[in-house]
């Protein structure tokens, strides 16, 4: 089992033990027990996006206006996977 301190990140490569159960385990910690839901998961540069069945208020104005400026500066956003 991973510590706990690692329950919820956003890179699964930061886990210890990465088997398919500790996998799981984060993805729902990340989406179920988080105060933010969050549908969007990376394992290195990989994208992994759960189906919330559920309408996320995920991409308001203000993450719009981030991902724009940062656009225009040729960066990325850092802590967004996608």
């Amino acid at each position: 089992e991973n510590p706990p301190e690692l329950a919820g990140v956003c890179d699964l490569s930061q886990l210890i033990y990465l088997e398919m159960p500790h996998v799981l385990y984060n993805l729902k910690y990340r989406f179920s027990s988080m105060k933010t839901k969050f549908c969007y998961t990376s394992i290195s540069s990989i994208l992994l996006a759960i189906n919330p069945y559920e309408t996320l208020p995920i991409y308001g104005d203000d993450v719009i206006e981030q991902f724009k400026s940062a656009a225009e500066k040729g960066r990325l956003i850092p802590d967004r996977p996608h």
